[in-house]
């Protein structure tokens, strides 16, 4: 049983960091059983990803002694998930943990950034004159 820590923004994005090393999922439906082996050893960021979840972001944006630690306990329980957990166990758990980090909020709030941003005049646009000269 693991204690989880409060879902916050920067454990998703270090969590998005880790999945983001994954390789590109191009499985080939005939060979399947090969396609999953030749990407396999590629593969530990589903780890680190978990464990990122499980030991939580807190002090890790500041850098410094504690983010060492923070570095160091998140590679060690990588290794732990990654040894001791069945692929099915590993991919309920990263579900579970992936529900519990509210990322349909970080998705609302990112859409809603990105469209204020898009909708954000430029400076170019806004010192266009009314003739459409500068």
């Amino acid at each position: 049983m693991y204690v989880v820590p409060k879902a916050t923004t920067a454990t998703l994005m270090m969590a998005s960091a880790a999945i983001s090393r994954l390789p590109k999922a191009d499985l080939d439906t005939d060979k399947v059983m090969m396609s999953v082996l030749n990407s396999a050893k590629d593969c530990t960021p589903i780890g680190e990803m978990v464990a990122t979840m499980l030991v939580g972001a807190k002090g890790m944006m500041r850098g410094g002694l504690l983010r060492w630690f923070k570095e160091r306990k998140i590679r060690r329980m990588s290794a732990i998930l990654l040894e001791r957990h069945s692929n099915e166990e590993l991919k309920s758990l990263a579900l579970t943990l992936l529900s519990m980090q509210n990322v349909a909020d970080f998705f609302a709030l990112t859409a809603f950034l990105s469209e204020a941003n898009i909708l954000k005049p430029t400076k170019a646009e806004a010192e266009t004159t009314a003739s459409g000269l500068r």
